[in-house]
């Protein structure tokens, strides 16, 4: 009986001892619950407090990895290391890297708004540079690309792959590195066509052929003009420029005269001038329309006042007008005239001289006019109707 006492007291004892155990073991596991518990709501709470300045781990800005990286730090590292331009190298088309910003700051802080999570998020996230893809899709055009230079009816052919070999592209434009090929090229045209200060023969009313030479009449090739609008061709996929929106002039007007005329560019309507003769012929559509057998020219004796020899062209017409300057003494003079028609910049002209006196054929050597054509009063009225603006002066 004693035996069975001390047994259910010691199976007792081990009862109560379990139950500590247990009641110790089950605090125990309590206290780790809630600790891990508390651990992951301080490590959540960090990686919501991370991920507010952080990009997620699976980022790439322009090809460049930018996961786990402060906004400045992505903006830095996509400046440093991204390809920012492309290289049109013959037919090829290379990514290459420029020294200058890829990237702004604030370009860098929308794509972490657009990809900013509460949480880490391993989803990727690729920004692509959509101006050099742009940039990438036009270049495909330009590495091919042709334009036709039409010039009084003969054509030429500019390829991009000869005058350009090599065109970078950045900051949403192309850039053509070497323009001396195209330029030299078309100095070439501009020798061949060109008629600004050439000399050619021009048949005379009563000398027959004379060497004569554009002086502010005739037109050239705008060079610049004319290679920025080949530019421009290549990249809006233009194939033809015409060569009369390419020219330029001097004088009065800054455009070229005489494009495409004939006889060598003054055509058939024109005045001619003989200084020896001191005559003047007026021809329309290739017929005499009017003579003037006694004009005076400028003063031969004074070099200053000689009526410059080479063709010219009719500025424009004013009636009436006042023509102001200095006497070879360095007085001032103030004429007032009917009719005025302007063929240089320095002041020479066609006009009346109600003044004038001497109207001889020798009156020009040692009396003759500054510079101008003097008509006389009786006959500038008829010069006046006859003569258009730009038309050419041809003075020997």
């Amino acid at each position: 009986m004693r035996k069975k006492a001390r047994s259910y007291k010691f199976s007792l004892i081990i009862l109560l001892l379990l139950s500590f155990l247990l009641v110790i073991f089950l605090l125990m596991a309590n206290n780790k619950r809630k600790q891990n518990q508390h651990n992951r709501i301080r490590q959540i709470n960090q990686a919501v407090i991370y991920n507010k300045s952080h990009f997620n781990p699976c980022v790439k800005i322009y090809g460049v990895d930018v996961s786990k990286l402060t906004i400045d730090q992505a903006y830095r590292k996509v400046n440093k290391k991204a390809v920012n331009a492309l290289m049109i190298d013959g037919r090829d088309i290379k990514l290459i890297r420029k020294d200058f910003e890829t990237i702004t700051r604030k370009q860098v802080e929308d794509y972490f708004n657009e990809q900013k999570t509460r949480l880490p998020n391993y989803q990727k996230y690729i920004f692509r540079n959509k101006e050099l893809l742009d940039l990438k899709g036009k270049a495909k055009n330009i590495a091919d690309a042709k334009v036709v230079f039409e010039i009084l009816g003969k054509k030429y052919i500019f390829s991009r792959k000869k005058y350009y070999p090599k065109v970078e592209c950045y900051n949403r434009s192309f850039h053509f590195l070497d323009d001396s090929l195209l330029k030299a090229r078309i100095e070439r045209l501009n020798q061949e066509y060109s008629t600004l200060h050439k000399k050619y023969h021009f048949e005379t009313p009563e000398h027959g052929m004379i060497l004569v030479r554009n002086e502010s009449y005739g037109w050239a090739i705008n060079s610049k003009q004319l290679i920025e609008a080949i530019k421009s061709a290549y990249i809006n996929k233009h194939s033809v420029l015409k060569g009369h929106n390419f020219v330029y002039g001097i004088g009065y007007s800054s455009y070229g005269k005489g494009y495409g005329k004939s006889n060598n560019g003054l055509g058939n309507t024109y005045i001619a001038v003989s200084i020896p003769n001191q005559e003047a012929w007026f021809y329309k559509h290739g017929k005499l329309v009017l003579k003037i057998n006694d004009i005076v020219t400028g003063t031969a004796a004074n070099k200053l006042d000689a009526t410059p020899k080479g063709v010219w062209y009719i500025h424009y017409k004013q009636s009436p007008s006042v023509l102001r300057g200095k006497n070879s003494d360095g007085t001032p003079y103030a004429s007032r005239v009917r009719y005025w028609m302007p063929f240089t910049l320095s002041g020479c002209g066609l006009h009346d001289a109600a003044w004038r006196t001497d109207w001889s054929k020798t009156a020009y050597i040692k009396n003759g006019s500054h510079g101008c054509v003097n008509i006389k009063p009786s006959l500038i009225k008829a010069v006046w109707n006859v003569v258009e603006k730009d038309e050419p002066v041809v003075i020997y």
